[in-house]
Order: C-alpha cells, then structure tokens, then sequence
C-alpha cells in the first residue's frame, strides 16, 4: 500500500515538477499566441479582398446592366406609335433597325451584344434584334419576364429567370421592361407587352472569371435576391438556387446592402469566405468567395517560420527540466523506498488474510474451503447454512461429495485433472439439502498451493441455480414446441434486431423466399423490403414502419411479391410482432414472426378469376352465334324451321362440350369433324361390313376456341346438304374431309376440303342459293375471314373452304392420318 511522501521529498518533488511544466509550457503558450493572432489578419485579410472583389463585381455589373436598360429604351423609342399589325409587316424593316450600331445612345457599350425582344400583350413574340428572326405568332406566356409585369404592382425592371433559347438552346437571363408609348390605342397605364434585353450566361461567366483571376480559387457569382444563380466563375447547373438553408439568403430578402458570412456552400459543399453586395438599382446580388481551406493555407504559410523558431526553443528547455528533474525524481525514489519497504510487506501479508477471509466468510453466496482434493470441509459459510440446511459445527470435518450427494456432470478425476492443470473449474452439480430436496448448483472451484507448490486447499464458491436451470428446460421445451410446429405447418420463421435492422432467417424461410433452404443471418431489413415487388412495397414498407413505431401496436400482417433467385415473383404472407420495446423512449428493440408461401394460392385465384372471364365471354360469344343462327333459318314451315334449329344448336352445343372439356384451350378439328358427321351417318347402316360413309383425312389441328363454333356449323350445314340431296341420301355414297396447312402464302391459309361420292348425279350448279350456302359463307367469310369455292361435278358436289391461319390459331401435327367413318 503506497504511503504518503516525506514533507521534504514533496517540497523537492514539486518544485522539480513546476520547473518542467514552466520550462514546457511557456514557449508554447508564447508560439499559440502568436499563430492566433497570425490567424486573425489572415482572415481579416481575405474578408477584405473578398468584399472588394464583390464591390468591384457588383460595379461591373451595375454598368452592364444600365447598358442594358439603355438598349431597351431606345428600342422602345424605335417602336413608339407603331400599332402591333404594323410591327409585324414591318419586322425585317425593324430587326435590322433594332440590330443596327445606330440603335445604340452614346455610353451604351455593355462589352458583348445584347438581344432585344419584343412581346405584345399576350406574349406573342413581334421582333428581336438576335441574328435569328423572332418566333413570330408562337405565344410564349409560360416566360416568367411575360408574366411578373403584367399586374399593377408590376416591378420598375424585372430581371428573369434562366432559360433556354427557343433556337440556340443556350442558357440566357433577360432584364424586361413595359412597353409604354404603342400605337395600340390603349390608356397609358394599360399593359400592352414587354422589351427585354437577354445576356447569354456563359458569356457573364466568362467576364466573371476574368474579374477573379487575381486569385485562381475565389469564385464570382451573380445570384438573385430570392437565391437564383444568374452566372458564376466556376461551374454550375443552369438555373441553379441557393438553398434555404445558407445564412445570407434571408439577409438577401432583406434587401441588405453589404453582408459577409462564413458557411458551406450549399451548390458544392465548400465552406467559403463570402461577401455579397447589392447591385445598386436592381434585385441582384454580386458576390465572391475564396474557400476557407485557402486561407488556412495562407496562414500557415505565414506561422510556419515562428514554428520553426519556437519548436526547438520549447524542445531545449524541456530537455535541460528534463535533466534536472530526473535526478531530483531520483532521490526522491530513493528516499521513499527507504522509509516505506518493510511497511509495504506488512500490509501486503495483512491484505492478503483479510482479502481470504472476506472470500470465505463474507461472499453473498455459498462458501466453503476444503483440505486438497479430498473434499474434508476446512471452512463452512453462512451462505451454506441457508443453502444446504447444516451449520458449520455439523459440516466442519466431513466429506463434502458425502454430505451432499453430489453428481458430478464429468469423471471426478478430470475435473481434479483440471484443478491440478489450470487452478480453477467452473460447472454445474446437482446436489441436494438436508431436507432432502435436489440442488442445482454453479461451483466455482480454485485450487490454493503451498510455498512447495504442492495443492493445500480447495476454495469452493456456490451458487443456487436450480430455478433458471429449470426454467431453460422449459424453454428449451417451449421452443422446441414452437419450432415443430412451425416446421408441421411448412411456415419459416424470421427475427429482427430493431436498433441494427439485421435480420435473420430460418432454412425454411430462405426457401420460401426463393432462395436455397439454408439459415441466412445478417441481412438487412433494408435488403429485404428492395426485393418487394413495386405494386406491393408501399404497403408492406408501411406495416414494418408502423409496427416499429412508438405507440403503435407492433403487429404486422401483409402480402406482397417477393423476387426469387431465378427472377421469378412469389406471393409470401407475413405475420409478425414486436416482442420487447426500448422503456423509455418506446422503440421497437426485437421483432419476430413467421412467413408462409401462399403462391399456389394466389396463382389459383387469379386463374379462377381469369377462368370466370373466360366463361362469361364465351357464353356470351356462344348465345351470338344462337342468335344468328336463328335469325338467319327460314321460317316458311314451322317443322322444318324447328328441326334446322335443333340441329344448329345441338352442333353448337356438341362444339361447347369439346371446347369445355378441354377447358377451352381449342378442339381438335378431327374430333370436331367426327362430332358433327356422326348424327348423318346413320346406326342402321353401321356394322363390321359397312362400307365407310366418310373418311377424314388431315394433320392433327387444335383449332381455337374463337373458330371452333364458325367450323362445325359449316361441317353441319355441308352434312345437311349431303343427307337431303347429296352423297348421304343414298345408300353407299362417300363424303371425303379433308384438310391441310398451306404456309407458302403470306400469313399461311387453311384449307378444308369437303367432297361427294356416290350420290345422285349432278346435271349443275343449282340456280338458288338455298340458306345453308349462305350460312356457310356467313361462317367463313363472316366470321373467319376466308372464302368458298364451290365446284358441282357430275359426280358430287365439291366445296373448299380456304381460312387464315392468323383466325384459326392452330397447331398442325407433323404426320397426316387418315381415318375411315363406318356407315
């Protein structure tokens, strides 16, 4: 323990300490002051520079502009009593006049051409002095300059925004006056347009940098009163502002004549020296600026020799304090070691017994001491009286393993082993009271050795764990639960740590995410939410963000589309909960939840929806061609107006039924065929020796759903033909379909070929075209978009229906076949 010094070792101490710390300090102190002051002229210097470049710069520009404003009255001169019909037919005449040297007064020189504008009263430019002629009749009222002075407040002069030329797309800024003295014929007070005069902005930056070539950093700039940049010597976006937030642009507004501030430029992000000064007689601004960082290195380069000379100065003194402490820190030392070693001894054995016995006796916890490892009790505390039940006269002397049954979570001898190698072990053991009842318990064992090294003592420090131990076996037991269920019911489960926004995922979590089905830790909640699909993040972004939120309920439930791996979209359904909250300021701390693939589900509905449509619009489709097919049947015999009804619709009905059952993907045209052939045919005449009654021959086609109806009401309509006067009114005669796809013209055609065999002769083409013609041309050229040829050879009747493929929509097989209909 250390003691205090000797008053003489203090008093020598001290004064050793103040020579060096004088001898240190003083020099600094002296060379700080200096480089402050140094530091000071240094800025005041650039303020003043900067403020008279502003000056000079505002000078400059105040000249320019009264040039300017010269030009606008001598054109206004030029113009007086000219009425606008009058301006127009005269606007080569006046061009030149308004770009002639003459136009100009003495003293008008503005060092770079200035265009002139004239405008009427609805902002329709009449002429310009610009090398280009005006844009005569396109009205330009979306022109700030055309809109500022038409209103009885309207400003003496106006200086404009910076726009774009309508033929040199070059930046320019104009300064505007009324036109006054027209020969319009209004009162004088009345607006009747305006004259501008336009400077190009990257002519002013040009000038602006040659004002600020004296120092190659500072940067000149002319910016309006509400913080609109006009031009400036370094490089900046047309139409560029100062923002709200740098401290000269309210002073500005103000109409403050000088100011000077300090701050970070809010166009580049530099912090400069600024000073601003007012164009006397107009809403603008000349300034210049000079980086703060050029100043410093300005000043530094002025401080710089002062440091070379104080440096070493400082770092002699210091040296010799140095030396001349060092032997008084010496004696010193030597003196307090003297005085103090044999009471330092003393109080490090005294310390020693006290620290043992605290350890021993004191602890808040359960303690004992024990003769090497054989477990004898030395020492028994209060904390295992009320721990184990038995006093230290009951327990001193006895095997501990003994007397308390303890179960040791590892052989006994490698955790002896353990003592003996390392000193300490640390571990549960079950053990139990004298009552009987089961412990748990944390035990801290530290091995004490003699001078000899040899192992005198066991210092055993205890802990009553039973409570939590049983508790994290619930737990365990609980989330293990949860887990299986989760698992059972195919959901992932995610965890979020608020503060950092990490989140972490189970394997099944990342596989309902579209990803492999492994663990991911470390992902940000940021991550996540990106890969939302963009119809669907505003919402769930808001369920997160709410839930976050003080105050709010902490649920989240949405569905949304995430991105896969492979870029597909899947529907995801989150649910979650915030489970803990920071207490004093409310903030989410830790979020769990589940998520569950809903994609199929999703997929189904949006099919079922689809597939409603589908129905709605074929049913209606379908009741059309009814429709039709009624209108167009005669009605001079009710039996045989009802019979061709039936047998339309029942053909559309047997055209529905294949098209349903194929869920409305299309009919094969050969089964279609086979549908509408089969009521002509005939089940008498059907048999193992019947000779065929039709054959089909062509590719396999999937006719779509859109032509399907338009082809089996032709097949019907050629069927009823053939059974009332054709091949099928006579026993053994032939009806031959065939098909095929001809892609060599255009687009590609479908041809159906229908022809008779067998039937009664045919002397020619009948003179009366009956309804089924003119419902088979309704069909293929109404409806599909093709034509029919009909050929009436005296063998039977030929009829081809030639169809666009583009209105068919099918998909032809590669091998033809050919199959023989018995009848």
């Amino acid at each position: 323990m250390n003691q205090p010094d000797s008053p003489a070792s203090a008093a020598l101490a001290g004064h050793a300490r103040a020579l060096f710390w004088a001898a240190l300090l003083l020099p600094m102190l002296l060379t700080a002051g200096g480089a402050w002051i140094s530091w000071i002229q240094a800025r005041r210097e650039a303020e003043r520079e900067v403020a008279h470049a502003a000056e000079v710069s505002a000078e400059y520009v105040q000249r320019l502009f009264d040039g300017l404003v010269l030009r606008i009255h001598r054109a206004n001169e030029i113009l007086a009593g000219l009425p606008d019909e009058e301006i127009r037919r005269r606007e080569a005449e006046l061009h030149g006049r308004l770009r002639s040297p003459a136009s100009m007064q003495p003293g008008d020189a503005t060092e770079q051409e200035a265009y002139i504008f004239v405008h009427d009263r609805g902002a329709v430019p009449l002429v310009s002095s610009a090398v280009l002629p005006a844009f005569v009749g396109r009205a330009l009222p979306n022109r700030d300059f055309n809109s500022a002075l038409r209103g009885p407040d309207a400003p003496r002069i106006h200086v404009s925004q910076v726009h774009f030329g309508l033929s040199t797309r070059r930046p320019y800024f104009a300064l505007t006056k009324r036109r006054v003295g027209t020969g319009n014929g209004l009162p004088p007070e009345e607006y009747d347009g305006v004259i501008n005069a336009s400077v190009y902005v990257e002519e002013l930056d040009a000038r602006l940098r040659r004002l600020a070539s004296n120092h190659a950093e500072d940067v000149i700039a002319l910016v309006r009163a509400d913080g609109l940049v006009l031009a400036r010597s370094a490089p900046v976006a047309p139409g560029a502002r100062i923002q709200s937030s740098h401290p000269a642009l309210p002073r500005m507004a103000q109409g403050e004549e000088h100011l000077a501030v300090t701050a970070a430029s809010t166009l580049d992000g530099v912090t400069r020296i600024a000073a601003f000064h007012r164009v006397d007689g107009y809403p603008v601004y000349a300034t210049a600026a000079r980086p703060r960082a050029s100043v410093v290195r300005r000043w530094f380069s002025g401080v710089l020799p002062l440091l070379a000379a104080a440096l070493p100065a400082t770092f002699g003194l210091a040296w010799m304090a140095l030396l001349v402490g060092r032997k008084q820190r010496a004696l010193v030392a030597a003196n307090a070691e003297l005085e103090m070693r044999v009471e330092r001894r003393t109080a490090a054995l005294r310390k020693g017994e006290e620290r043992l016995q605290e350890l021993v006796a004191t602890l808040d916890l359960a303690s004992f001491l024990t003769r090497d490892m054989e477990g004898r009790i030395l020492s028994w505390s209060e904390g295992c009286h009320r721990l184990y039940g038995w006093s230290a006269g009951e327990a001193r002397g006895r095997d501990t393993h003994t007397l308390l049954g303890t179960s040791f979570p590892q052989p006994r001898a490698e955790i002896e082993a353990a003592l003996l190698r390392d000193g300490v072990w640390q571990g549960d053991l079950r053990q139990r009271r004298r009552d009987g009842r089961a412990l748990v318990v944390n035990a801290h064992k530290a091995l004490r050795r003699g001078p000899d090294g040899q192992p005198v003592a066991v210092v055993e420090a205890l802990t009553d764990v039973s409570a939590h131990r049983a508790m994290e076996v619930e737990l365990r037991a609980s989330e293990e639960s949860a887990r299986l269920a989760i698992e059972g019911a195919r959901l992932g489960a995610w965890e979020l740590d608020a503060p950092s926004g990490l989140c972490t995922w189970s394997a099944r979590m990342a596989e309902i995410m579209g990803e492999a089905a492994r663990p991911r830790a470390g992902m940000t909640l940021e991550a996540w939410l990106a890969r939302i699909h963009p119809d669907d993040a505003p919402a769930a972004r808001d369920a997160f963000t709410r839930a976050l939120r003080s105050g709010e309920g902490g649920e989240i439930r949405t569905e949304h589309r995430v991105r896969a791996a492979d870029l597909s979209w899947r529907w995801v359904s989150v649910h979650g909960a915030v489970l803990s909250r920071d207490v004093r300021r409310g903030a989410a701390l830790s979020v769990r939840g589940v998520a569950e693939d809903v994609n199929e589900r999703k997929l189904a509905e949006e099919r079922q929806r689809l597939l409603a449509r589908e129905v709605d619009h074929r049913a209606k489709n379908a009741l059309a061609v009814v429709l039709a097919a009624v209108r167009l049947t005669p009605r001079d015999d009710v039996t045989t107006y009802a019979r061709a009804i039936e047998g339309r619709v029942s053909s559309m009905s047997r055209t529905h039924t294949l098209l349903a059952d194929a869920r409305w993907a299309g009919a094969d045209l050969r089964t279609l065929a086979e549908g509408e052939l089969e009521p002509f045919i005939g089940a008498e005449a059907t048999g193992p020796d019947a000779s065929p009654r039709a054959e089909l021959s062509g590719a396999k086609l999937l006719v779509a759903a859109e032509a399907a109806q338009g082809f089996s009401l032709i097949l019907h309509e050629l069927a009823t033909n053939a059974t009332k006067y054709g091949a099928l009114s006579h026993r053994g005669g032939l009806v031959q379909v065939q098909w095929q796809v001809d892609e060599g013209e255009g687009e590609g055609m479908l041809r159906l070929r229908w022809t008779e065999s067998g039937g009664p002769a045919v002397a020619a083409s009948p003179a009366h075209r009956g309804f089924g013609s003119r419902v088979i041309e309704a069909m293929a050229e109404g409806q599909l978009e093709g034509r029919v040829e009909r050929r009436w050879d005296p063998g039977g009747l030929e009829c081809v229906v030639t169809v666009p493929l583009s209105r068919v929509l099918a998909t032809a097989g590669e091998d033809a076949t050919k199959e023989a209909i018995p009848g």
